[in-house]
């Protein structure tokens, strides 16, 4: 371990060493997880003895080891169709060339697909150097597949696989021919059944079943139910991949970990968590597990089995969703489950007369003098509540006259500077003489050690005399951006930066 993050560190065995300019293998596992490192550690190592036992097979004095094949299947290859004529690289090196230069930092999957799709291609056709292959065995090809009863969809992703190995080989080592294996006609629908949604009626009978059973593998369809997320994505999700912000919402951070990629780099996003995914979220984070991962039965081996988690609540569904229903169903439904929610306004003043009222009805407020402080300085900062009632002495600089919330507790998850105008400068100054010996601002009565209520602003307008359909704290934002916006005075870019708002297209 270095500054926290863990390392793989192994020596190489002493009859391999030729193999290798350095006696030993050490490089970062980029994780600060116990858990985690032990499982990449173990990932690791089981690779590499699989690969020293390769060596030392080939190292070895084998009778006939003059007459053995590389091929990728375990057939013999039928090279009796013609004779070859090109020292051009075969089938069986174009797979390693490409995994060489094309897989290092991919999944295993990637490997795996392509030593199979063109392990099928040797099968039927042999493994021949590959200006060799021609068209008529690129439709045998196909026919075989068909005949394995593949259905359109897969014999499409095995050609696409074939197809960029043998791009990819061609351009690499600059040899002259075309792939036959494009523009191959076959039925592309054959077989496919249709992905169907799963009606919402169903899906909420899902997610009170969910409810009832309360562990793991429901937290898991619950989350993926309200979310449509991917199996993958959400079962290689880390606890702190979970955020709750100060004013109790909820939301995941989807992106990519060393043990799941995503599908594409689109795929990283930030999604709120409502209905049973809010449940899941507060029920995986009760769960006291030694586990960095939110759902760890799925994440043992060092990498997401998002397979066996698809096979095994596939299996439970089977009984609750209607006939043909799959886990994936629950992204198609989704659009169905989405109904337009009523916007909710937040009430405030935005009358420049009757905001001017309610300033002097707050200087007149005659309960704690560090409550009537945190209204004034709400209108003078247009921060969120939570974002003040939660601030520290450590953010205020009263010299450079900036209050910086901290990234954590801001609500886009970014740092916010707030420039601090004289008014609020002297509010500040006299709230030091009552709280400044502490570390927060807004102590809560009870105990130094936590913060002002979230309820304590709100139950101080009602004291002053503005009801919920008047006023609320939230809603001096509201009254900051309409008077900013009608003054006239500032561009209405500078008052959303005021307000700390970011573009909705903008990746979090």
């Amino acid at each position: 371990m270095k500054d926290g993050i863990f390392y793989f560190n192994r020596r190489v065995p002493a009859d391999l060493r030729r193999h290798y300019s350095s006696d030993k293998i050490a490089y970062s596992l980029r994780t600060r997880s116990r858990a985690v490192a032990i499982a990449q550690a173990n990932a690791a190592a089981v690779k590499l003895d699989e690969y020293w036992y390769h060596l030392r097979s080939h190292d070895a004095e084998l009778p006939g080891k003059h007459l053995l094949r590389n091929g990728l299947s375990g057939s013999r290859s039928d090279t009796s169709t013609g004779a070859v004529t090109t020292d051009a690289l075969t089938l069986t090196e174009a797979v390693v060339t490409y995994i060489r230069l094309k897989g290092v930092g991919r999944p295993k999957t990637f490997e795996r697909a392509a030593q199979r799709s063109c392990g099928y291609v040797i099968d039927v056709c042999g493994d021949k150097p590959l200006p060799d292959y021609t068209k008529a065995d690129a439709n045998r090809f196909r026919d075989a597949l068909i005949a394995k009863g593949l259905t359109g969809s897969s014999i499409t992703r095995i050609f696409g696989t074939v197809r960029a190995v043998f791009n990819f080989a061609v351009a690499e080592e600059g040899i002259e021919t075309s792939s036959p294996f494009s523009k191959v006609y076959y039925d592309r629908q054959a077989g496919v059944s249709e992905r169907l949604p799963i009606p919402v009626g169903d899906i909420r009978k899902v997610q009170q079943q969910c409810r009832e059973l309360d562990d793991e593998m429901r937290w898991l369809v619950a989350l993926v139910a309200d979310t449509g997320m991917r199996i993958g994505e959400a079962a290689g999700l880390l606890r702190d991949d979970f955020h709750r912000d100060e004013e109790g919402n909820w939301s995941v951070s989807i992106v990519p970990h060393p043990w799941r990629s995503l599908k594409t780099d689109s795929s990283r996003r930030v999604v709120p968590l409502e209905g049973s995914a809010r449940w899941a979220a507060e029920r995986l984070r009760a769960n006291q597990v030694d586990s960095p991962f939110a759902f760890p039965r799925y994440n043992a081996t060092g990498k997401t089995n998002a397979n066996s988690a698809s096979a095994g609540l596939n299996k439970w569904l089977k009984a609750h969703a209607p006939e043909g229903a799959t886990m994936h169903g629950f992204r198609f439904g989704l659009k169905d489950a989405l109904t337009r929610a009523p916007v909710k306004h937040r009430s405030a003043l935005i009358n420049p007369e009757q905001v001017g009222g309610l300033m002097r009805a707050i200087e007149g407020f005659d309960g704690q003098p560090t409550t009537r402080i945190a209204l004034q300085l709400l209108a003078m900062t247009a921060l969120r509540p939570g974002e003040l009632r939660m601030a520290e002495w450590a953010e205020i600089d009263l010299e450079k006259a900036i209050w910086t919330v901290p990234a954590h507790r801001a609500k886009m998850r970014r740092p916010h500077m707030v420039p601090l105008a004289p008014e609020a400068l002297g509010k500040l100054n006299e709230l030091q003489t009552l709280t400044g010996w502490g570390e927060l601002l807004f102590p809560s009565i009870r105990s130094s050690k936590r913060c002002m209520s979230e309820n304590t602003l709100n139950a101080a307008l009602r004291r002053i005399g503005y009801s919920g359909d008047d006023m609320t704290a939230h809603g001096f934002r509201a009254t900051f951006s309409t008077v900013a916006n009608e003054s006239g005075l500032w561009s209405a870019d500078a008052i959303e930066r005021a307000l700390a708002h970011v573009e909705r297209n903008e990746i979090l």
